[in-house]
């Protein structure tokens, strides 16, 4: 099934969890406001149904209530989020898993200029393939993105037709291409398992050299 069906899947599962957590609590509000409101049409004098209030710890309850309101509401995001960390990762672990050939090049997806784009590096190797699947993990995000196109671009191909296209951004996150919620941010073991194992392939010292061509102004003649 497609990856986004996944997600809008979750999402309204979670989504319905928070909503029926949100309801058990806000029903027991209710309950309790019902409760000192009874209570306070028994009393004559407001003195007398404060000391009924301090004596039953009526203001601790209520406190209690959001307080665990907040801490569902809380739980239930963190648990959403890193369902989506989780997924997301099975999905483009699958994707590599499925390719028959990587391609490494410059740029990104978004204004691509095919003439100037370089091969940084390209294996059929099926080991080699998927050792890059050891060094993907996304962790928790907010769904934010970056205005760049990104530093290099990894193609996996099922012969010739592309599975899949994502783009390294600033060597920290990962953006797929037609993926929604913004560039997935790696863990921190990633970071340094995705950074070795471009550095074991030459592809860093290619990349820079080429980046540095680009930024070097050309003399006068």
């Amino acid at each position: 099934m497609p990856f986004t069906f996944y997600l809008v899947a979750s999402l309204v599962l979670w989504s319905v969890l928070l909503v029926l957590t949100s309801m058990a609590l806000l029903l027991l509000a209710c309950l309790q406001f019902a409760n000192i409101r009874r209570k306070r049409n028994e009393f004559h004098t407001k003195g007398a149904f404060t000391q009924f209030l301090k004596a039953h710890h009526t203001g601790k309850r209520i406190i209690k209530i959001a307080t665990g309101l907040t801490f569902a509401i809380v739980i239930s995001a963190f648990c959403a989020a890193s369902f989506f960390a989780w997924r997301g990762t099975l999905h483009l672990r699958e994707q590599i898993e499925h390719s028959s050939r990587l391609t490494v090049r410059t740029g990104g997806n978004c204004h691509r200029d095919s003439k100037r784009e370089k091969t940084l590096f390209q294996t059929d190797d099926p080991k080699e393939i998927l050792s890059l699947t050891k060094c993907l993990a996304f962790g928790l995000s907010a769904g934010e993105q970056c205005m760049c196109c990104g530093d290099m671009t990894f193609d996996l191909f099922d012969k010739d037709h592309l599975l899949c296209s994502f783009s390294l951004h600033h060597y920290e996150r990962i953006r797929i291409e037609g993926a929604p919620f913004g560039d997935r941010k790696l863990t921190a073991s990633s970071k340094r398992n995705l950074n070795d194992w471009l550095e074991k392939r030459n592809i860093l010292r290619k990349s820079h050299k080429i980046q540095s061509q680009v930024n070097t102004p050309t003399a006068d003649r």
